[in-house]
């Protein structure tokens, strides 16, 4: 006998919803699952993905401005002024180039030591004095020029030729040199012109080696040059300041610099013809309290020696108060900032202060060198640095953060995701 089954539609209907509530069940799982893995990647990233560095922000350029000095220029000729490790500071005016006359002899001793340089202490190879050297001698002195008497055979070291060109101005002495060092006059003027071009004395002719042909001439600036690298060169500084010497014929020797020894005076050449006039280029070094400064002044066209002399020396008090100490930056100055996304501003300034002995007259202006900053970064740390090349030294101080500078929070990295 067949059975027959009734299904019960209620029963039917009730695993139907039953299947479909699997269904989402599963696919609700399956979003749950996607949205943790993706909030789960997106906050390992925030959390472990790397720190920008931060940028520094300049404020301010740091500088100090120049002061007016007030120089005591003489009233008559042309005159310039400088220092060792500073160059040329200061002229009266325009300047034209002039008659130097015996000054021209620093160019001489300065193109003769670079061709045989000495050591200090050195006296150097033996010159013997020649007839053409006889010769340029009865020449000067037919044309009443300064002269260092000498004999034929006469035996000078060089050292000696030195004294007698700079200490009693021997214009026949220049052509002596010139004569052994060069051989001609004429590869002398080449050089020594040329040397007159590396020196950046763009202004200046050499036509003679003592200075006594009115075709030699130069500026104020020129010479200021000329002065510093002569004293620059030990021999030359040395034998400047010697008021007097002794060579085997001319007997003793006497400088014609009468102010040496005085006002700080340390040379270094005079010259005088009736074309140029007075020129006088001098050296003085002043004490600073232990910081020596030495200065040259150049002086040409004066009236005569005297005018030009003392209108010069009569400026020295008034170059030496134009030096000074300077402090450029403070302990605590603001230098810069780097803006901090998490934290604000955070302040770069000096952890030292930076002072400076030099000319006031010129402006002040120290390279800033601000670093990128990588986090965390302490109180204190280096932030960069500041520097001054100047005067032959560096002064220098260091940059630093004025707050420490900490990871950001968990909840900020992950609210900020870029």
């Amino acid at each position: 006998m067949l059975k027959m089954h009734i299904i019960d539609p209620r029963r039917l209907q009730h695993a139907s919803m039953l299947r479909q509530r699997h269904k989402r069940t599963k696919k609700l799982l399956l979003v749950f699952s996607m949205l943790f893995f993706l909030a789960s990647g997106y906050a390992g990233y925030c959390l472990k993905r790397p720190l920008p560095t931060l940028a520094p922000v300049r404020t301010a350029q740091i500088s100090v401005p120049s002061k007016d000095v007030a120089l005591a220029w003489p009233g008559d000729g042309q005159t310039a002024i400088g220092a060792l490790n500073y160059g040329v500071l200061a002229q009266s005016g325009a300047e034209t180039p002039k008659p130097i006359a015996s000054v021209a002899k620093v160019m001489t001793a300065l193109a003769v030591l670079k061709k045989y340089p000495l050591e200090p202490g050195q006296k150097g190879p033996t010159i013997a004095v020649t007839a053409a050297d006889i010769k340029s001698y009865n020449d000067y002195v037919a044309k009443d020029g300064s002269v260092v008497a000498v004999n034929l055979g006469e035996q000078l070291t060089q050292y000696q030729a030195l004294q007698g060109l700079l200490i009693p101005s021997g214009n026949n002495i220049a052509d002596l040199l010139v004569r052994w060092a060069f051989g001609s006059m004429d590869v002398y003027l080449a050089y020594a012109n040329n040397m007159a071009k590396e020196l950046g004395m763009d202004q200046t002719k050499i036509s003679d080696a003592s200075g006594f042909s009115a075709q030699t001439v130069s500026t104020p600036s020129d010479l200021v040059r000329l002065g510093l690298a002569a004293l620059d060169d030990p021999i030359i500084a040395e034998v400047v300041k010697q008021t007097s010497a002794d060579l085997p014929v001319a007997g003793t020797i006497r400088s014609t610099n009468i102010f040496l020894g005085k006002s700080d005076v340390i040379g270094i050449k005079t010259g005088h013809t009736d074309e140029a006039g007075g020129c006088f280029l001098l050296g003085a070094t002043h004490d600073f309290g232990g910081q020596k400064t030495t200065v040259v002044v150049a002086t040409v066209g004066a009236k005569d020696i005297n005018a030009a002399m003392g209108g010069s020396v009569n400026m020295l008090p008034s170059i030496t108060a134009g030096f000074g100490s300077q402090t450029v930056v403070k302990t605590g100055d603001l230098i810069g900032y780097y803006n901090v996304p998490w934290k604000g501003q955070v302040n770069i300034t000096s952890d030292s202060e930076m002072t400076v002995f030099g000319w006031l007259g010129k402006t002040i202006e120290p390279k800033v060198d601000l670093n990128k900053l990588s986090v965390p970064s302490a109180l204190g740390s280096a932030a960069g640095s500041i520097t001054l090349q100047a005067n032959g030294s560096t002064a220098g101080s260091v940059t630093v953060i004025d707050q420490a500078i900490l990871t950001p929070t968990k909840w900020w990295r992950l609210t900020h995701p870029l």
